[in-house]
């Protein structure tokens, strides 16, 4: 009886159980089933696909030669430049195309190491658990990339300025002329650029705002754009929002001819409209980023042979009642087939025992009167 109360351990074992099925007992009994799988190492491309969508800079019409061409303004490299920057417009662009170009094609290496490297699992895991490692590997392998873009773009920028290397642009040295004289003629100088006290011969450059000339010849400065001493420091240090917002692109190009469309403000997903370019460029131009786990694929994959799992149960009111009643009926079938035996053995046994009382007493008197 008390083993009715005592909880009981069973272990199942399940052969070749389907996707369907190991979704079913993994939810039901998550901390015991063991699904030991054929293969330890999946690889991610078997079951994990990613969807990216860059920046829409890098769709745009802006980062098209079409375009490129159409602001492209002829300058005099050799003369000092100034902080109107429509000359380099052209060249802002190129940068940015490049960066778009790059940050692709960094992505794609890492999405390719990614797909190619495997996840370590000699069982198969709940869903939440695969989903939770993948996305990890992946911000890892995407992390990785950013890190080495990075470097190599900090290595470039370092030397080039650690170097002293001449714009072609004349954007941190320009070439003139000790005198006007001819006989000055054959001795060019080369002279860094020099704005509010800063020389581009410092190494972290002069970034300064820019600022257009309007028809009524005032300066105004333009929301985000910076110039600096070289055009990639500068482009880094600017940002997009002339380009969502149709009064501030007039000003830039009140002169351009060229039809396009604006940058949207409501189409980003994860990046400002004040974002910087460095900003941008640090996530590699990505916007958004969705991963799908196909979980039946990875479970496909890993085709356990067997499942094994245990739960713990005690016996059910209803059994441990039959339970009882059933010993009940079976003591009173017992008693019943025991009832007449065992009444004549006692009446055999207290018929015996009057006889011998009897055959005293007689013995007793027949002593008493011989006496």
């Amino acid at each position: 009886m008390v083993s009715a109360f005592i909880p009981r351990t069973e272990n199942v074992i399940g052969y070749s159980l389907s996707y369907v099925k190991f979704t079913h007992l993994v939810k039901k009994y998550p901390n015991t089933l063991k699904c030991r799988c054929s293969k330890i190492g999946i690889a991610y491309e078997t079951f994990v696909k990613v969807h990216v969508n860059f920046h829409q800079v890098c769709s745009s019409q802006f980062i098209k030669q079409d375009w490129i061409d159409s602001i492209s303004v002829e300058r005099n490299t050799m003369s000092s430049t100034t902080s109107d920057i429509r000359s380099y417009f052209s060249f802002f662009w190129q940068v940015i195309e490049g960066f778009c170009v790059v940050s692709k094609s960094t992505w794609i290496d890492a999405i390719a190491n990614f797909n190619a490297s495997r996840v370590l699992t000699p069982m198969a895991v709940a869903e939440e658990v695969l989903r939770s490692q993948a996305q990890e590997d992946l911000r890892n392998h995407i992390s990785i990339a950013q890190t080495n873009m990075a470097q190599s773009l900090l290595a470039l920028r370092r030397t080039t300025a650690g170097n002293q290397f001449v714009s072609g642009l004349g954007t941190n040295f320009y070439l003139h002329y000790w005198s006007s004289s001819l006989e000055y003629w054959n001795n060019p100088k080369m002279s860094p650029v020099v704005f509010n006290n800063c020389s581009c011969l410092n190494i972290n450059g002069c970034p300064r705002p820019i600022f257009i000339s309007t028809s009524e010849d005032q300066s105004v400065a333009v929301p985000g754009m910076i110039i600096d001493c070289l055009i990639v420091d500068a482009t880094l240090a600017s940002t997009l929002e002339c380009y969502y917002d149709p009064t501030c692109f007039r000003l830039l190009h009140n002169e351009s001819t060229a039809t396009v469309n604006l940058l949207l403000k409501d189409s980003n997903k994860y990046f400002q409209v004040n974002s910087t370019i460095q900003n941008l460029l640090d996530y590699l131009m990505i916007d958004e980023l969705n991963t799908e786990i196909m979980f039946d694929k990875f479970y496909e994959q890993c085709n356990p042979a067997y499942c094994m799992y245990s739960y713990t149960h005690h016996f059910s009111t209803l059994f441990i009642i039959t339970t009882i009643i059933g010993i009940f009926g079976a003591l009173s079938f017992i008693l019943r087939l025991l009832a007449p035996f065992l009444a004549h053995v006692i009446i055999h046994w207290k018929t015996r025992g009057a006889s011998n009382e009897c055959i005293t007493e007689n013995a007793t008197n027949s002593a008493s009167r011989r006496k």
